[in-house]
């Protein structure tokens, strides 16, 4: 193939890709405010669990999908997937707030908050990459990853507990 239709064929792929992130980002300026709705309903805890338990469940079609190399598979699996990262997302604020009392409320979210970032977060492209490497590109990794996640989201906001409701003048589940 000559190099100018390498090119454009690359462009083609990566403005596919950036419009699957745009649907996603439109999923989320949806489902956020939904989600975070629902969780003043029902509970912190159960609109948590529905994600977390929904991400387990999608974490190996999500890359069937994206292993295709349909432009449509991959824009749906973004947008599904999204709906369960937002499921987990939304009550989050509400949530970590709800954890601590006045007294100690800023510092005991921003720690935890910052701290899960750069642990969490921070680790996970490396070990992520790492993992697809080693296995010689599989995505199971990454599924297994997803779910091995959800599991300790779900042992953690077990743990928690439910939050709304909670006297935030002296609650703390410290």
């Amino acid at each position: 193939m000559a190099p100018a239709l390498k090119k454009l064929k690359a462009d083609a792929e990566q403005a596919a890709v950036l419009k699957a992130l745009l649907f996603e980002s439109c999923v989320s300026i949806v489902t956020i405010p939904l989600f975070s709705a629902l969780s003043d309903r029902l509970g912190r805890r159960a609109v948590f669990l529905a994600g977390a338990i929904g991400s387990i469940l999608f974490a190996f079609p999500l890359y069937a999908m994206v292993n295709t190399g349909s432009v449509l598979l991959l824009t749906l699996a973004v947008m599904i997937g999204q709906v369960f990262i937002n499921l987990m997302y939304s009550p989050l604020a509400a949530l970590l707030s709800e954890m601590f009392g006045t007294e100690v409320r800023y510092t005991g979210v921003s720690l935890g908050y910052q701290l899960a970032a750069v642990i969490g977060a921070g680790f996970t492209p490396l070990v992520a990459t790492s993992l697809v490497a080693g296995t010689g590109g599989s995505s199971i990794p990454l599924s297994m990853m997803i779910v091995a996640t959800s599991l300790i989201a779900i042992l953690a906001i077990w743990r928690i507990g439910e939050t709304r409701g909670r006297d935030l003048v002296h609650s703390s589940s410290l």
